[in-house]
């Protein structure tokens, strides 16, 4: 199915806490809080389950506000919009838009690296400690969980609190529901950004890993009007995005 995008590699070396001060997460929020608009290339790798590889390139564009819009031009031109009304895949050369009505915010990432959404104040975060990663490198961790989901997402940061390496999406039990590694982080706009975001998130289906590749990134920059309303021309069929 091809809805599983990537809104992003080495093993931990070391799993257990080391003795550190607690570094500080402000600038990391402080950060994402002030990109307001995000452009960039995109080509992406899709593995699914059931070994089959998906390509796909284009240009991405995302907000604050959780919209986001990919205008691929391979395999084929095709246009994803995702809003506060819904997820829409529109591919004209079959003139047809696969729906999905509602926001659905484990779809999609808008913002490359961005790991809180909503208000900050509400939610509680928690120093665990620091890890080992790549070539004995040391990774800050957190974990940061909401009273009203039963979800944990945990973080890796760079020691100095920089920008993000790695996140989690645990369930209630502990179990990994999403993995995503981030990488080649370059500075636009004054924010540390990933240029690679690496995927591996479970589904009925199995696990779907997924590689996207940023450049040209660009932020806080005025995008068209209307950019994230998808308009339905009359010929245009409407189908449940399951059926894709």
């Amino acid at each position: 199915m091809r809805k599983y995008i990537p809104c992003i590699t080495v093993l931990a070396l070391c799993t257990t806490p080391l003795a550190a001060e607690s570094p500080s997460f402000d600038r990391i929020i402080r950060d994402y809080s002030s990109i307001r608009t995000i452009s960039a290339s995109v080509k992406q790798q899709v593995y699914m389950p059931g070994g089959e590889v998906r390509y796909f390139s284009g240009d991405y564009y995302a907000d604050s506000s959780g919209n986001l819009r990919i205008d691929y031009n391979y395999p084929e031109r095709e246009t994803v919009i995702s809003n506060s009304t819904g997820f829409y895949w529109y591919i004209p050369g079959r003139r047809t838009v696969y729906v999905k009505r509602g926001r659905d915010r484990d779809m999609l990432n808008p913002l490359p690296g961005r790991i809180i959404e909503g208000d900050v104040s509400k939610l509680k975060l928690q120093y665990e400690g620091t890890r080992f990663y790549s070539f004995f490198r040391r990774a800050a961790v957190w974990s940061i969980t909401s009273a009203g989901s039963p979800l944990v997402i945990r973080v890796w940061t760079d020691s100095d609190g920089l920008y993000v390496i790695r996140k989690y999406v645990l369930d209630a039990n502990g179990a990994e529901l999403v993995r995503e590694d981030y990488s080649g982080h370059v500075i636009a706009g004054g924010v540390y950004l990933p240029s690679r975001i690496e995927v591996f998130a479970r589904t009925p289906a199995g696990v779907v890993h997924s590689h996207t590749e940023y450049s040209g990134i660009t932020v806080n920059l005025k995008l068209q009007s209307g950019l994230f309303v998808f308009k339905k021309n009359r010929d245009t069929a409407e189908r449940p995005l399951d059926e894709m």
